[in-house]
Parts: C-alpha cells; structure tokens; sequence
C-alpha cells in the first residue's frame, strides 16, 4: 500500500519536532508532539505540547511538467501558566522553536521543495489560577507527485554486482550476475 505524501510530510514535521540533537529535543515540547491527534485526556497536564495537522491543499502551479501542490501545515504549540506574561513568553519561545525546527528539518526535502513559514495566531483563556494559551503556527509546504513509471523502477528479481579484491587498483577482480525466479501469482 502507497504511503499519501501527505501522510509522509506531517510524519517528518513531527519527527523534526521530536527528534533529538546532542540530547536535547529542540522545542520545550519534548517528545509531546503528536500528528492528527485528538488532545489526550489529561491534555492540562501535559504542557507544553504540539499537535500536527495538514488544513489545506491546493495545486499552485507547475514543476517539471507535474502539477506542485502545496500543502498548509498547521502546529498547534499549547501552553500554560500561573500568570500572563510567563505564558506570552512560553508560547513565543515554544512558537519559534517549532518554527526553527521545521524550517531547519532537512529530512523534510526528501518529500518537499519549498517549506515557508505563513505565520503565527495566537490564542489565551483562563481557567481559575492557570492562564493556557495557543500558538498556531502555519507553513505552507510544496511538493510535487510524480506518476509511478514502473519502467524506471529497478528490477528486483536480478543483481549484478563488481567486486575489486585488494589491493585497490579499480581493476574488477570478480562478478556476479544472479537471476531470481519471477514470483508466482
């Protein structure tokens, strides 16, 4: 079964987001971001936290004679705090590490051509003493799909390998050529 590049694009999203670099995740998050997901039951007290979801897609164009599609991702960084102004500077800090983490996320451009940063909306209520907040932070992702030609694709049933035996001279000292039996249907 064919993975949707969608799928494959919110998965790498969150994969940036979680994935740590000399020991430290690279947003205040964690290891609390989730593609798709519902908030979990004790969402209150698992802040902070980043949910994934693709709002929008849309073809914008051509690309090398396929048609690009961009795609909206949206990253919902939530927050809470015991008074204001701890809770903008949380949600700021959560927002751009999100931000920097996306933008950074090399591993996305084995999907996508053009990640772009669109914006932040931020939100606020109170609950009692907590203050909770919401960053939505937006990027447009674009990417192309390119029609599967199974003629391009390497045959799996044969392998032809060179070998040069040492010394290292570029000379091949040996080959071989296997053939496999086609499966049966």
């Amino acid at each position: 079964m064919i993975t949707p590049p969608r799928t494959l694009i919110r998965r790498e999203v969150v994969n940036g987001l979680i994935k740590e670099q000399a020991g430290e995740h690279p947003t205040p998050a964690g290891a609390r971001a989730w593609p798709a997901h519902a908030l979990p039951l004790d969402w209150e007290e698992t802040y902070p936290l980043i949910l994934v979801y693709d709002t929008r897609e849309s073809v914008t164009g051509e690309v090398e004679g396929e048609d690009e599609r961009t795609l909206e991702v949206e990253l919902e960084c939530y927050a809470a705090a015991e008074n204001v102004e701890t809770l903008e500077d949380l949600l700021d800090l959560l927002a751009f590490a999100a931000e920097q983490a996306v933008a950074n996320n090399q591993a996305l451009y084995q999907w996508a051509h053009s990640v772009k940063y669109q914006g932040t909306d931020k939100t606020r209520h109170h609950k009692g003493r907590t203050f909770y907040g919401l960053a939505a932070v937006r990027f447009q992702i674009a990417y192309i799909v390119r029609p599967l030609d199974e003629g391009s694709l390497d045959d799996f049933l044969r392998f032809h390998g060179e070998y040069d035996l040492a010394p290292p001279d570029q000379v091949v000292d040996a080959t071989d050529d296997i053939n496999l039996p086609a499966p049966e249907e």
